[in-house]
């Protein structure tokens, strides 16, 4: 999924400018959100698995992937869509 969820964004970058009327400057920080926020929690995750349980652990991620998923997808401007890349 990750690698997915990066690549559809990069491929869909000049679509989500035009719709949600971004400028060249904030077009980056929707890639960047989610690559640096997954980067940051990817030790963390393990962690969290091993104390609370990895099923727990990842039905909890797929919910919160899921929801935010769908926030991206009902983003009506850029700030939202950000934080809906944050939150994946």
């Amino acid at each position: 999924m990750v690698i997915l969820d990066v690549t559809i964004a990069n491929v869909a970058l000049p679509s989500i400018g035009a719709d949600l009327e971004l400028g060249r400057a904030a077009l980056p920080w929707v890639i960047s959100a989610y690559t640096l926020v997954f980067g940051g929690f990817l030790l963390l995750g393990g962690r969290l698995a091993d104390i609370v349980g990895r099923r727990t652990t990842f039905v909890i991620g797929l919910a919160v992937f899921t929801t935010a998923s769908l926030l991206c997808g009902l983003a009506v401007n850029g700030t939202m869509l950000v934080i809906s890349r944050l939150a994946q």
